[in-house]
């Protein structure tokens, strides 16, 4: 018995250093990460969908001559622009102002389609699954839709003609009336973060399509939203003594949230020229809720000063002027700051298609 287990015993334990040593050395090392970078193009959707509203009309006073008025914080929308063209009517002139409701009430900007770039960390976990992470730029800014300067033209040209023929009417003397559009921002892109599992839908070729799936992040650069800005004058002077200065100032903006999660989806072909290196091209979408929205600021200014007076129109409802801190003009309402006036819904698709070349080490 000891003459067979001895020999058996010496056989084993002299081939078990033979076997680790073989398998730590046997074989090629599986290359398990890689790195890629990668560009493209993205192309985001803009939903058009959403709520709206404008603000509330002013508060009604009672004016110089015993007339309903009220106070309001514009003559471009809303219930001054209503407030301004009844008054037109009850004086008998042909000309009214075109409220700019309809260009408020809506999305004022759009995403555009740009150029991506980005870089991706891959770890295989088996022959058909891996996991990524992946950060990319997206150069698509955010900009005034197209047809946004003609939209506000009629109304920045429509203020000009309403209170030159209102002012027509009454004992107002060098009459100065003046209203400007500026357009401005729209620079900024995305920036994009995500994990997904891609899934090999064919394994043990060179060639190899793939399914992805997985969430992320979308930060909106920070820079200067896309916005309107319109600036309205009147001067003149009352009986050619009483000078009257009131500006009308808005300001018309998208507005988008810094963050937002998103859903990803998307496939594509991996190539590998080595087992070092290869090529990828996929295309990917991002699903997001649409946060953005329209919102509109509104800063009345009227100019306080001697000689101190007061002036009302006799029409249903009145048309009040003053340089007497006791007494309102009709263009007095309360400053708007940020009232949203458009809110878009519904989901929003970053849609990105990308080439790159990757690194297994």
């Amino acid at each position: 018995m000891i003459k067979r287990v001895v020999p058996a015993m010496i056989v084993w334990m002299a081939a078990a250093p033979v076997a680790a040593q073989s398998g730590a050395t046997g074989g090629p090392r599986t290359l398990k990460w890689s790195i890629e970078v990668h560009g493209g193009a993205n192309a985001p959707t803009n939903p058009s969908g959403g709520t709206s509203a404008l603000p509330p009309p002013g508060v009604t006073f009672s004016t110089l001559v015993g007339r309903d008025s009220r106070r309001v914080p514009s003559w471009y929308f809303g219930d001054g622009a209503s407030l301004l063209n009844q008054i037109a009517q009850s004086l008998f002139t042909s000309a009214r102002i075109t409220p700019l409701d309809d260009f408020a009430r809506a999305p004022i900007a759009r995403r555009r389609t740009g150029a991506s770039v980005g870089a991706r960390l891959t770890r295989t976990l088996s022959a058909r699954f891996s996991v990524e992470l992946a950060v990319d730029y997206h150069a698509a800014p955010l900009r005034l839709r197209d047809d946004a300067t003609s939209a506000v033209e009629p109304t920045r040209a429509s203020f000009v003609t309403a209170w030159n023929a209102i002012l027509a009417t009454g004992p107002f003397f060098a009459p100065l009336v003046t209203s400007k559009t500026t357009p401005s921002g729209g620079r900024g892109g995305q920036y994009v973060t995500t994990g997904v599992l891609n899934v090999a839908l064919m394994t043990g070729r060179r060639t190899t399509p793939y399914a992805s799936v997985g969430a992320g992040m979308i930060s909106a650069r920070s820079s200067a939203q896309p916005r309107v800005d319109l600036i309205g004058n009147y001067q003149f002077q009352i009986l050619g003594a009483v000078p009257i200065n009131e500006t009308d100032s808005i300001h018309i903006r998208a507005d988008t949230s810094a963050h937002r999660a998103a859903a990803v989806i998307g496939g594509g072909v991996e190539f590998a020229a080595s087992p070092r290196w290869g090529i990828r091209v996929d295309a990917r979408d991002l699903l997001s809720g649409n946060r953005t929205s329209t919102r509109l600021d509104a800063a009345p200014s009227v100019a306080m000063g001697t000689p101190v007076f007061t002036i009302a129109s006799l029409t249903t409802p009145s048309l009040q002027f003053s340089t007497a801190s006791g007494a309102t003009s009709t263009l007095s309402g309360s400053a708007i700051q940020g009232f949203q006036t458009f809110k878009v819904t519904g989901i929003r698709h970053d849609v990105s298609i990308a080439g790159g070349v990757f690194w297994r080490f």
